[in-house]
């Protein structure tokens, strides 16, 4: 089996684990390629992971986040209000989010990075999308060779999904009001946001 010496053979390793249909499964399967694998490898498979969550740390697919899971609308009185800023983010869930966007391929990736409306071409459901697993694969590996490498204390913590300081990238859209610009994702998602009342202040 190839090692991964570049992103290309992180993608590769991605591509090849494709004959699994479910994300839980294409996760175990990387575990068990990467085990195949050199230490060095399974380290690198981590480093480009890293770096490829922080590349599609982006609005677009904060935009398809939101379609997926939207955010509620906040009232008061029955009436909606406005908070200040844009709503917040799950920071977890963006993060398994992505994970399953890199699942689709770096073909993909830049097809939704230059335009998320291709998210209707690759007809792909925010179930499919969602892959927290692939956040293990590393570690999980290199526990089944015995081995005793901390993947934090091998890399640049700097660059880590969770740790590092980094804001959302591409061009700013409001990815919390898709109906404004997406009107066809709104209809393919069937994008509806539920109410929650918030507490009087007295």
């Amino acid at each position: 089996m190839k090692e991964i010496n570049s992103v290309i053979d992180f993608y590769e390793l991605i591509e090849g684990t494709k004959v699994v249909t479910d994300n839980f499964s294409r996760a175990q399967l990387i575990t068990k390629k990467l085990t195949g694998l050199s230490e060095k490898s399974i380290i690198n498979f981590e480093k480009y992971l890293r770096k490829e969550l922080i590349h599609i740390c982006h609005y677009n697919i904060a935009l398809l986040f939101e379609l997926s899971y939207p955010s509620p609308v906040f009232t008061k009185n029955g009436k909606p209000i406005e908070l200040p800023g844009e709503p917040y983010l799950s920071t977890d869930g963006f993060i398994y989010f992505r994970c399953g966007i890199i699942l689709l391929g770096k073909e993909a990736v830049n097809q939704l990075l230059e335009d998320p409306n291709n998210i209707i071409m690759l007809n792909k459901s925010s179930a499919e999308i969602d892959a927290e697993g692939l956040l293990y694969c590393a570690t999980d590996a290199l526990k089944n060779k015995r081995s005793t490498i901390n993947l934090d204390d091998s890399l640049d913590r700097s660059e880590h999904y969770d740790w590092g300081s980094y804001s959302i990238l591409g061009e700013k859209i409001k990815w919390y009001a898709p109906e404004e610009e997406y009107p066809e994702l709104v209809k393919y998602y069937n994008y509806k946001r539920t109410t929650m009342e918030l507490p009087d202040s007295k």
